[in-house]
């Protein structure tokens, strides 16, 4: 008896329809997977990367809206050597557009796992790459404004062809020697990769896991600093 699988043969409309049947259909990253297997298995490599480059255009899509959204309610200020400083409005961001960050949120739990998954390369635009990081700087900038602080952060890619995210202005009692993003840990956790998967910001890093450099400040107890690469690194 063959197993039942969890969608017939793909056709156009399950093509077409594909971003809105995943945000109702999955639940974790795991199911996924299992459903961008069951779903490519009998479609030729050409077909296989057609799909992805054309769900890949759906989501530039929306990061291309809030993209505009940002440039629109916050400023960010290029300065030298292709950096961005963003100032500290950017933590009203979940309250001003929770639509689209659903949105987001859901499509980057889909992504970066899922799409290495398949054979030959997809390339992922660097200004998507950006913004997914900039959702993650959202969360952070709030939980360091419950500290009655003023983040703000600057994006470094010229260095190892990777993208840094150094902090500005720390908090008095963080030194900024060795430290690039800050994520607040859960006082108990034993390590980052069993940190409770609540906020954004642990979700998009858990995302990149086995991307990232990721080590303990010693002198803080519940602080990470966190080095993302490129997407060319990735893929």
């Amino acid at each position: 008896m063959s197993k039942k699988k969890l969608f017939p043969v793909p056709t156009d409309s399950h093509y077409q329809n594909f971003s809105d049947m995943l945000t109702h259909e999955l639940k974790t990253p795991l199911t996924t997977i299992k459903i961008f297997i069951d779903l490519l298995v009998s479609r030729s490599q050409k077909d296989k990367n057609q799909f992805f480059l054309n769900y890949l255009q759906k989501i530039d899509t929306k990061i291309d809206l809030l993209t505009t959204q940002i440039n629109n309610y916050y400023q960010i200020t290029k300065i030298k050597n292709n950096q961005l400083e963003f100032n500290s409005r950017f933590f009203s961001l979940k309250e001003l557009i929770p639509d689209t960050l659903a949105e987001i949120e859901t499509d980057l739990k889909i992504n970066i796992k899922s799409i290495t998954k398949v054979e030959g390369k997809i390339k992922i635009d660097h200004q998507y790459f950006k913004q997914m990081l900039s959702l993650l700087l959202v969360q952070l900038t709030k939980n360091l404004n419950h500290q009655n602080h003023n983040p703000i952060f600057m994006f470094d890619t010229d260095s190892s062809n990777s993208l840094t995210i150094n902090i500005l202005n720390p908090p008095k009692n963080v030194k900024t020697s060795n430290l690039s993003l800050l994520i607040p840990s859960p006082k108990h956790s034993r390590d980052f990769q069993n940190d409770i998967p609540g906020s954004l910001a642990n979700q998009i890093a858990l995302h990149y896991r086995g991307f990232i450099q990721l080590y303990k400040h010693p002198k803080l107890d519940f602080i990470y600093a966190i080095q993302l690469p490129t997407a060319k690194t990735i893929l």
